[in-house]
């Protein structure tokens, strides 16, 4: 009965495993082998409840993969408790819930650098706009007082108008 259990089980499929269990089973309680039996019966209830829940892990990797973190938990978190792959799976969800706080804090001191910007622009004054006079009385284009003016302690700088000739010889 063991080694037509072995055979049914080879197959690897759902169907195939539960014949092999439900042929091991009835191996009696007082047979030598009965204990052997029980053994493999565990292992190939394990290989159903992983060949059942993978296809619902792989999916929430998949999700997990785009980027979309509630859903893949959402999905693993079908994975009950006691089966084959749940440790595999609880793994795989805390490493989305750490990978989702990694996103959080990120986006949240991304919108401490932009509030800190912003704050910043709306204390510095808008610099004040003066037109500066030409050789011929006519103003010139407005100029960024806040820009050219110098350090408090030292003078301001007479702006002289530029010469409309530089004579390079002379005479």
């Amino acid at each position: 009965l063991l080694t037509q259990a072995h055979q049914l089980a080879a197959t690897d499929t759902i169907e195939g495993l539960q014949q092999a269990i439900a042929t091991a089973s009835q191996i009696p309680m007082n047979r030598a082998l009965r204990n052997e039996a029980q053994s493999w019966i565990y292992v190939w209830k394990n290989q159903i409840e992983e060949l059942e829940d993978r296809p619902t892990l792989m999916a929430a990797r998949k999700l997990a993969a785009e980027g979309r973190y509630s859903q893949a938990i959402a999905e693993a978190s079908n994975i009950r408790a006691g089966r084959a792959i749940f440790d595999e799976a609880q793994a795989a969800i805390a490493g989305w819930r750490r990978e989702i706080r990694a996103l959080e804090q990120a986006r949240q001191r991304s919108l401490n650098r932009s509030t800190a910007r912003n704050e910043a622009e709306a204390r510095t004054p808008a610099p004040v706009l003066t037109p500066i006079p030409t050789a011929d009385g006519a103003s010139s284009a407005p100029v960024d007082d806040d820009a050219a003016s110098p350090s408090p302690v030292a003078p301001a700088p007479v702006r002289q108008p530029l010469p409309h000739r530089i004579d390079t010889v002379p005479g």
